[in-house]
């Protein structure tokens, strides 16, 4: 779907004529889903100084992730977690943005018709988009080696190895060619559980 189909009417000022890069100007968005693409959309081609008419944007699906055994033998929790769940289904959508031979992820907080905040996200070579600033698993790529290790949206990045490292860190090992491979910890509905990773270019 490109930028300027999916966002309406665009009043395109130019900013910096040297590099063709245009500030995009929008009517107000008639639904969250629209209010999400056009801010996404925004802030991916000020970031690349990409010109919105080479931007694409889409609505990742979202599935809900399923309760732990713990969560689900209890009645009382799974309502609970049910109830969270549904609201995060709500009032959060992911879009994925392309273009000028980049990508990105962005999880945006919906509140009726208006977006209250578009967050990039970051992807790694699994497949596994993350909410930076939460270290929070927002979304796994169908069929991805992300989905067949055992990543669920939810999972929250605890550690690398056994060791508390950044994410960015954590992303750029579990990408290296040359690495052995790894252990990843993430916190799932209260505990904590290891993932091995093994060398990305040794999997199919």
């Amino acid at each position: 779907m490109r930028f300027g189909d999916a966002l309406h009417a665009l009043n395109a000022a130019a900013l910096v004529a040297a590099c063709g890069y245009r500030e995009p100007r929008y009517a107000a968005a008639q639904s969250p889903q629209n209010a999400a693409l056009r801010s996404a959309g925004e802030q991916f081609a000020q970031m690349y100084t990409c010109p919105v008419d080479r931007v694409g944007v889409d609505l990742e699906p979202r599935v809900a992730t399923p309760p732990p055994p713990d969560v689900q033998a209890d009645p009382e929790r799974l309502a609970l977690y049910n109830q969270r769940i549904a609201l995060e289904l709500q009032t959060t959508l992911i879009v994925h943005v392309a273009g000028c031979s980049h990508e990105a992820m962005y999880l945006c907080v919906v509140a009726g018709d208006a977006v209250v905040a578009c967050t990039l996200t970051q992807r790694d070579k699994l497949g596994v988009d993350v909410f930076t600033p939460t270290r929070t698993v927002t979304a796994v790529r169908a069929g991805g080696v992300g989905e067949r290790l055992g990543f669920r949206v939810g999972d929250v990045y605890v550690a690398l190895d056994h060791q508390p490292v950044d994410l960015a860190t954590a992303i750029r090992a579990i990408g290296d060619d040359a690495s052995p491979g790894h252990v990843v910890t993430v916190n799932r509905g209260g505990a904590q559980l290891d993932i091995s990773v093994p060398n990305l270019s040794s999997l199919p």
